[in-house]
């Protein structure tokens, strides 16, 4: 194989890898909000309060296996005082 062939195996092995991350992000995303409109029951103010919790939940890096527990807690306080 010459330099031009392995160029270009690596260039296309990185642009795949990095789709699929992205890719994998959106989606990550994309339940996590689902999950939020789920939770807020069609209730347009509720809803923005969980998504606004969901946001502060990642801006403190917070780990994602523990937005639904967080959610569904807030969820049910929500319920509570409103």
């Amino acid at each position: 194989m010459d330099t031009t062939s392995i160029a270009i195996i690596v260039i296309a092995t990185l642009a795949a890898i990095a789709f699929k991350y992205v890719l994998y992000k959106k989606i990550c995303r994309w339940m996590d909000n689902d999950l939020a409109k789920g939770l807020a029951e069609g209730s347009a103010e509720k809803h923005g309060f969980l998504q606004q919790q969901l946001d502060q939940m990642r801006l403190e890096k917070i780990n994602r296996k523990e937005y639904a527990e967080r959610l569904t807690k807030l969820s049910e306080q929500y319920d509570q005082t409103h």
